[in-house]
């Protein structure tokens, strides 16, 4: 009893979580794909690197502090550094030092690449951000697919299932010799290219299942779930109102992130031409050592604790290093410096004239959308209606088998268009509001 308890604690375990996982939603798989995409987690260790590279050129403010330290037996003929004599005998020496270096000015170059380098870590984290609204648009659009295929699979099983009531009763009239063994094999024919046409809709289904299950990086089965709706007339108007080219410029993390590279281009060649400046320092240092052939009055090697407080010395002191020729290192560094601020200034441009056709692309392609949806509806029902008139015909024996098949096929074909409009009309929608600075998935 305990045993079979615990199987089925088990697998009310192993079950919840398997439901915990299960994807019904666009908002969950876009929450679980920002979690766990191996690409966008690249990018997040980008961020990471940028911030390494700020904290660096932090700390390139603050002294440097190194200490030194040796020790050794001296051979043969070799100079006793006590005495800077030569010596034959055989001895041993050890010294110490501290020394400590900190630049006093170098023509403000620090505070300028410190300058540049966090405005590269702001750049870096709106590509992240871009990144993120890419994957999100990503998951849409395989998601949008999915629904696709489910919709044509819905359509072609309906479609299906019409061509065999269609079949049956073409057998009947066929054996009352109402109708020719011709139209027999046309309506068979029919019924086999609706199969594979229902065959096919379910392949693509779990095509693009597999092709969203691999951009969320999630091996496992998923439920789906889309509701297809219609804008209503404040969506519209929100929608109108985000015509105005500021609020394009302002939500965009992709367009701020080539803003702000170009003004840290600009920061770093202002840090390059700033190296052409004389640099002032200030080291200070500290040295000690023990020699065995440091002798008191008697002959005898003085201790180590009395060397090491008599041989010490320190210094203080100042250095001017003014720049003359250094191979042409920094006027080349300023060169390029200047290519990258061009580079950057060029990709700004650019970024600026996409995401302003961009946008004029997704608007217009709305607009088009929804009247096509409107239209698509329209010409539904009229073949709905087509259809229903030609099943009472072909009864009737006015029309031929031909012209039933063709509203048939009309029909179908209708409706998988719709469908698709209305996905892409959903998608455009999303895409505008996402040009107005309201993310549909947060």
């Amino acid at each position: 009893m305990e045993r079979i308890f615990t199987i089925a604690m088990l697998c009310l375990v192993l079950g919840g979580k398997a439901n915990g996982q299960a994807l019904r939603t666009l908002e969950e798989c876009i929450t679980y794909g920002l979690e766990n995409n191996l690409e966008l987690k690249g990018e997040v260790l980008k961020m990471r690197h940028a911030e390494l590279d700020l904290s660096e050129s932090k700390w390139s403010f603050t002294p440097r502090l190194n200490m030194y330290a040796d020790a050794g037996y001296n051979f043969g003929r070799s100079i006793d550094p006590n005495t800077n004599q030569y010596s034959e005998n055989q001895f041993f020496n050890h010294s110490q030092s501290i020394n400590a270096q900190w630049e006093l000015f170098n023509g403000f170059a620090k505070i300028k690449d410190f300058k540049s380098r966090k405005l590269s870590l702001q750049a870096t984290e709106h590509n992240v951000q871009a990144r993120k609204d890419l994957l999100a648009f990503d998951i849409l659009e395989k998601y949008c697919f999915v629904q696709y295929y489910e919709s044509c699979r819905l359509t072609m099983e309906k479609q299906l299932d019409y061509s065999q009531k269609n079949h049956a009763y073409t057998i009947e009239l066929v054996e009352l010799g109402i109708k020719a063994e011709a139209d027999l094999y046309q309506v068979k024919a029919q019924l086999e290219k609706d199969k594979f046409n229902l065959l096919k809709a379910k392949n693509d289904k779990e095509k693009s299942i597999a092709e969203l299950k691999r951009i969320l990086n999630l091996p496992i089965d998923i439920q789906l779930h889309l509701d297809l709706q219609v804008l209503s007339e404040h969506d519209a108007l929100l929608v109108e109102a985000m015509l105005e080219k500021k609020l394009l410029e302002k939500y965009s993390p992709a367009l701020q992130a080539k803003r702000i590279n170009f003004l840290s281009a600009e920061s770093m060649l202002k840090a390059q031409r700033a190296r052409y400046a004389p640099s002032l320092g200030l080291d200070a240092r500290m040295n000690t050592g023990y020699f065995e052939t440091n002798l008191d009055e008697l002959g005898n090697i003085i201790r180590f604790q009395e060397q090491f407080k008599n041989n010490l010395n320190q210094y203080v002191g100042l250095n001017l290093t003014i720049p003359i020729f250094n191979q042409s290192s920094n006027r080349l560094a300023v060169q390029r410096a200047k290519i990258d601020m061009a580079v950057a200034e060029n990709e700004l441009a650019m970024e600026k004239l996409k995401l302003s056709q961009d946008y004029q692309d997704s608007f217009r392609e709305w607009k088009a959308l929804a009247l096509e949806t409107v239209q698509l509806k329209s010409q539904q029902t009229a073949e709905i209606i087509a259809l229903q008139k030609a099943q009472e015909q072909y009864h009737e024996g006015l029309v031929s088998i031909f012209s039933l098949l063709e509203s048939q096929n009309k029909l179908s074909a209708t409706e998988n268009e719709l469908t698709l409009a209305k996905i892409n009309y959903l998608v455009e929608k999303r895409m505008l509001l996402y040009y107005g600075g309201i993310r549909f998935w947060e």
